[in-house]
């Protein structure tokens, strides 16, 4: 794998035009080295800062306040991202009611997988059956979703109106609800909690909590656990006047694109497993 990466290399994996590049270049948010013949050579490390200027451009910020942000490579937290009346202002504005620092985090991690686990482990063609063409313009493709937003029906093929706005998206926005689910079963489990409502004489609203989400080999199983509890969890939030914890429908095509997650990722934890000196996973 390359260390140092063409300005062409650097805006096909990050969707940005050669010319923003070199623009940010110009800024001093990010920084090349000139090889022999004079081309620009970026590390790799600079797909990550190019990832938080668009995320901090698409949330209002400006150039100047992402300089600021950035400090010898360092990305920092603006005060204005742990303010809560800031954050709610900003979810209003792009439309993105669930919006957080921890979830950008999963969402940012699902683009770095993608490269590793779908691009670089010979999964594009499964990816693509699943998720749509990646190879579409990215950019335009951000244009438009911001211009005429998504589609009235999206909820029922889309995990989130932003997924809607192009395959890369929809994958780090599926990649992010998948450790949303996964890493609220885990805590949920640590803590003994069972889902038995009184009402419920079929059992249709009750669970048992009391497996690792981690290490389950079926989506379905984790689904089912999930429905219930996040029926119970969003019941306690309005209980207390608040909106929904989780405020999405899994709808049967979210289902599948999850399931290609789930599979993805336990497919590389057996990989890693059949390493000389590896733990089960």
């Amino acid at each position: 794998m390359e260390s140092e990466l063409s300005i062409q290399a650097v805006s096909r994996r990050s969707g940005v035009a050669s010319s923003a590049l070199r623009y940010y270049e110009e800024r001093g948010l990010i920084a090349s080295q000139r090889a022999r013949s004079g081309h620009r050579r970026y590390p790799r490390a600079a797909l990550r800062r190019i990832a938080f200027i668009v995320y901090a451009q698409r949330i209002g910020l400006s150039l100047e306040e992402i300089g600021a942000e950035l400090d010898d490579g360092v990305v920092t937290i603006a005060l204005a991202e742990a303010d809560s009346a800031e954050i709610e202002k900003r979810m209003a504005e792009l439309a993105e009611p669930y919006r957080s620092l921890l979830g950008h985090f999963r969402h940012e991690v699902g683009h770095h997988y993608w490269d590793i686990l779908v691009r670089d482990g010979g999964k594009l063609d499964q990816c693509r059956a699943v998720f749509g063409d990646d190879s579409q313009d990215y950019e335009a493709a951000l244009k438009r979703h911001y211009e005429r937003s998504a589609p009235a029906d999206w909820a029922e093929r889309f995990v989130s109106a932003y997924a809607t706005s192009h395959p890369w998206e929809d994958f780090a926005e599926t990649w992010a609800h998948y450790l949303h689910i996964v890493d609220t079963l885990e805590t949920a489990n640590a803590f003994g909690v069972r889902i038995a409502p009184s009402v419920d004489r079929e059992g249709a609203h009750s669970t048992k909590l009391n497996f690792d989400p981690y290490s389950e080999g079926s989506i379905e199983r984790i689904i089912d656990a999930w429905a219930p509890f996040v029926v119970a969890m969003n019941s306690v939030n309005r209980a207390m006047g608040r909106p929904d914890l989780y405020p999405f429908i899994i709808a049967p095509a979210v289902m599948e694109k999850l399931r290609f997650i789930h599979d993805l990722v336990r497919g590389a934890a057996r990989n890693m497993t059949s390493l000389p000196g590896a733990k089960a996973a």
